[in-house]
């Protein structure tokens, strides 16, 4: 199960907290600084294990019709358990509720040779 976040000071620790620990995803400090900031003012969804955040996801409202995954992270021992389905999930049901038509993502393209986005791809 999912939960919206809506306390942007725990959106940037959950966000921060994860993301350093997904350095083959997330190696660039100014880059994670960055999405920390952003978080605070986006739509965020948690998955808890117990009262553990393992992933989460923030939504990025382009316009009245589209919508980005702007930054997602999933904890590397809960990699492959279905987290980040719960979070795509819940993504899309927001945007189902705004009446938001596209949802997009953004990585890197398999020109970029990358075990670990091979991953995120396949994902």
């Amino acid at each position: 199960m999912t939960d919206e976040i809506y306390n942007a000071d725990d959106k940037s620790e959950i966000c921060n907290t994860i993301l350093r620990k997904l350095p083959d995803w997330f190696g660039v400090e100014s880059s994670i600084a960055d999405y920390v900031t952003q978080v605070k003012n986006l739509p965020f969804v948690v998955v808890f294990d117990k009262d553990s955040p393992v992933g989460f996801a923030a939504l990025k409202q382009h316009t009245n019709f589209a919508a980005e995954i702007c930054v997602m992270g999933v904890l590397p021992e809960y990699h492959r358990r279905g987290i980040g389905k719960k979070l795509i999930n819940a993504c899309e049901h927001m945007c189902r509720e705004s009446k938001t038509e596209f949802l997009t993502v953004k990585t890197l393209a398999e020109s970029r040779e990358s075990k670990s986005y091979e991953k995120t791809r396949l994902f």
